[in-house]
Formats: C-alpha cells, sequence, structure tokens
C-alpha cells in the first residue's frame, strides 16, 4: 500500500501545549493525510483537498468528516525486561506515547485532544471559534517497571487538515487550521514505541499502580533509547501487543 501523508504542526494535546516527546523517533504528534495539492504552508485549503468524503469541492460539506471511522485498535505493551523503563507521556491522563506509522511517515494518532475546537465540523455554524484547552500538567513520562502491562488506543483516525474558510465559518478565530477526521486507509502500518533505559532526576514512582506502572509529574532527563516496532495489517488486525523486551 502506498500511502501519502503530509506533517501538520498543531498544539494537540496537552503534550503539543506542554512538555515535548523526546526520543528516537521525535514526538507523536502531527502528521496527517491529504488527497490533493498542498499550499505553500502545508495546509489543505478548500481548493486543494481533490474529491471530498461527502458534498462538493468548494460547498462546506467537504469539511465533514467521515460518518464512521475505525474499527479502533488496541495497543498493550508489555514490559518483559529487568530494569525500568520510561516512555514519554501524552495528555492529561499520562496515557504511554506511541506512533502510528505508514510509509515511513507519522500519523497523528490523538487528533481528540485536550484542545478545542480542532474538528472542522465543530467550527461549522458557531459564532466563536477561540482555541481552548484544558488546564492540566501533563505527566514528563510514564514509568514502566519490569512486568508492567499497559493498554493504550489507536482510533484508526487519518486528520486532514484544512483551512476554514470564512464562508463556511464567519465566525470569530473560525478562520484558521481546523482537522477533517477520515478513516484511515486499509494497508500496512506498524506500531512503534520510544522507550528510554536510562534516567535521571524524579525517575521513581511516588504512587506506583498495581500494574507497575505510573505517569511522572516532576522533572526527569532520560537517556539510552530504544525504539521497539510491530507491524500493524488495517483494519484486519485490531489487537496488538508491544513487547517492551531491550
Amino acid at each position: 500500500m502506498s500511502i501519502t501523508r503530509r506533517f501538520i504542526v498543531l498544539c494537540l494535546l496537552a503534550v503539543a501545549c506542554g512538555p515535548g516527546k523526546s526520543g528516537d523517533t521525535g514526538d507523536t504528534g502531527g502528521t496527517g493525510s491529504s488527497e490533493g495539492t498542498a499550499s505553500d504552508t502545508g495546509t489543505v485549503t478548500a481548493a486543494d483537498t481533490g474529491t471530498p468524503t461527502t458534498g462538493a469541492v468548494g460547498s462546506c460539506d467537504m469539511f465533514m468528516s467521515d460518518a464512521e471511522i475505525g474499527p479502533p485498535v488496541r495497543i498493550s505493551l508489555r514490559h518483559a525486561g529487568d530494569e525500568p523503563l520510561w516512555i514519554a507521556a501524552s495528555g492529561c491522563g499520562g496515557a504511554p506515547a506511541f506512533d502510528i506509522v505508514a510509509d515511513g511517515v507519522r500519523f497523528l494518532v490523538h487528533p481528540d485532544s485536550e484542545c478545542s475546537p480542532t474538528r472542522c465540523d465543530d467550527f461549522l455554524g458557531q459564532p466563536d471559534c477561540s482555541l481552548g484547552c484544558n488546564d492540566c500538567g501533563v505527566p514528563f513520562a510514564v514509568r514502566l517497571d519490569p512486568g508492567a502491562i499497559v493498554d493504550v488506543n489507536w482510533t484508526g483516525v487519518d486528520p486532514i487538515p484544512m483551512m476554514m474558510t470564512a464562508e463556511c465559518a464567519p465566525g470569530t478565530q473560525c478562520q484558521r487550521e481546523c482537522l477533517r477526521w477520515t478513516r484511515a486507509a486499509a494497508g500496512d502500518y506498524s506500531v512503534q514505541v520510544a522507550a528510554f533505559r536510562g534516567c535521571t532526576g524524579a525517575c521513581a514512582c511516588d504512587f506506583p499502580s498495581p500494574g507497575g506502572s505510573c505517569p511522572i509529574y516532576e522533572p526527569l532527563e532520560t537517556s539510552d533509547p530504544v525504539v521497539f516496532v510491530v507491524p500493524l495489517t488495517y483494519p484486519e488486525t485490531t489487537t496488538v501487543e508491544v513487547v517492551l523486551d531491550p
């Protein structure tokens, strides 16, 4: 499968609004895809989108997300090593960060962010589209002790960045970038998790969970990265285990 992807820059999740993700693979934010021609900024505009999912090109229907998204994929991270590992955290809840990769390019795996509105659908008909974000602290990292098992999810969304027009959303601050959610295409992907074997600073769990993992909210520095990669055939596969055995 050949899937074309385009990088986007968004302040999504509190990860993008707060501490960035680190590691060999970079952060887990910001790529979407588009079927059309990019503008000079890399953002898909109303005239660039090619054949939209619904409605005609140039109509406001072109901003509507796909009616069906998914199926979601459950990704189970199992620490099979003998020493603790640290993984970058995402969101207020501090879930371990991961990448979904197609043709060497990362997806935006958490388009339903701590900030809103970001979906193009939510801009339509609104008097004010000013971006607001949850006032929460994002962990610096997630610690996994040997034997820990943590489940995360990929929703199967392939978000396309578009530039909202005044004709479709004349409200305050509505003429800005938004995401049209599309269903990820069938094909071959990979799940990639960047973990770190070294840590200095506040590396211990204040309140370890029974499952052997915890978010860490105090400053720390990680080192000695290792990346774990597991293939994913979508949508046939909806459960993936990533064995973390450095």
